[in-house]
């Protein structure tokens, strides 16, 4: 249940959800027309494309990671409906360049207990 987790003294993983879908809702109001690049960490990302995919907080475990520069495309229409074109490609990594060629934690079925997801 990552949607409940809170570190101490850091921010819940709902602010989370709610403040990285509305710092990129205002950065596309900020930029109609525009193709604009936004990078953050693994757990905004995936927060993000949980929330472009429709789906509540309470189904981020089903939302995969990325690999570190996974690339995501999500165009936004008129209405602020996001349409993902892209999501977490990483078919420019090598497994030499890839953090996730060595890791197996983030994979679905290694990630049931932990808090991260």
């Amino acid at each position: 249940e990552p949607w409940l987790f809170c570190p101490p003294g850091g921010e819940p993983m709902r602010h989370v959800y709610d403040r990285i879908w509305n710092t990129i809702l205002e950065i596309v109001r900020e930029n109609p027309g525009r193709t604009v690049c936004a990078a953050s960490h693994g757990c905004a990302i995936r927060n993000f494309l949980c929330r472009a995919s429709g789906w509540p907080i309470e189904r981020l475990n089903e939302m995969d990671w990325c690999d570190n520069t996974g690339l995501s495309i999500v165009d936004f229409d008129g209405d602020l409906r996001p349409h993902i074109v892209l999501m977490n490609d990483a078919s420019h990594l090598t497994g030499d360049t890839s953090t996730f060629a060595t890791q197996d934690w983030w994979k679905p079925e290694n990630r049931g207990g932990d808090v991260f997801g």
